[in-house]
């Protein structure tokens, strides 16, 4: 994680008034869109935090002309919250286009429901 984060998950923790400790991110499910630095920084951060995830970039974004990461969309889950028990879908809505999607099914651990998450990266 190098220049970005110094530390490690107990960092992104903060104390309430009670001396109870939190974390910083008490989110079960985190979607994400235009995001372009998934491998080199969320991708690492969230899973030291307990996340997995999975990513899908464009397949045609300008700034990967430019020397930059392409964008694209990605879904983040709390291990100890959700199980993944299908094999994400995702891709392009339209061949070889900028707009990408994902569905992935998850099971919540505690109430062993399904969930269907859809994220995407539609053009504004």
């Amino acid at each position: 994680l190098g220049k970005y984060c110094r530390g490690g998950p107990s960092d992104l923790r903060t104390v309430d008034d009670d001396g109870s400790s939190r974390s910083l991110l008490p989110f079960d499910l985190i979607a994400l869109e235009e995001l372009d630095r998934y491998h080199g920084f969320f991708h690492p951060l969230l899973r030291l935090l307990g996340y997995r995830s999975t990513f899908i970039p464009k397949t045609r974004a300008p700034g990967v002309e430019l020397g930059y990461y392409s964008d694209g969309c990605a879904l983040f889950w709390k291990s100890d919250a959700f199980r993944l028990i299908e094999p994400v879908k995702g891709g392009n809505f339209v061949a070889g286009g900028s707009q990408v999607y994902l569905v992935a099914t998850l099971r919540h651990v505690e109430s062993g429901r399904d969930v269907v998450v859809g994220v995407t990266h539609l053009k504004a």
